[in-house]
């Protein structure tokens, strides 16, 4: 169904990601000297990480069926970013503790 070229690029691309995840799971856990945090806790923090997109993404969309949006006034669109964006990134992030 796909070209060759696409499923190399889906390799390399994947190849990428867990080169670029293992060099942060290993400079997270030699970044403290003292007190090294455990594999298993450094990868559920990360798994959490990985799914508040989702979780955003989804309010974002419930929002959005309230017809707030940004319309390029510059109120609107202050309040948009502040209330709307701001306030769901943080919601979710502390959702998550």
């Amino acid at each position: 169904m796909y070209n060759l070229f696409f499923y190399l690029y889906l390799a390399f691309s994947a190849l990428a990601a867990v080169l670029s995840i293992s060099m942060w799971l290993d400079y997270f856990r030699k970044i403290d000297v003292f007190e090294p945090e455990k594999i298993k806790h450094l990868l559920f923090a990360m798994l959490i990480g990985c799914g508040t997109p989702f979780l955003s993404i989804s309010i974002y969309n419930l929002i959005d069926l309230t017809g707030l949006e940004m319309n390029g006034d510059v109120a609107n669109d202050l309040f948009y970013s502040i209330v709307i964006i701001g306030a769901t990134k943080n919601f979710v992030k502390l959702l998550v503790l």
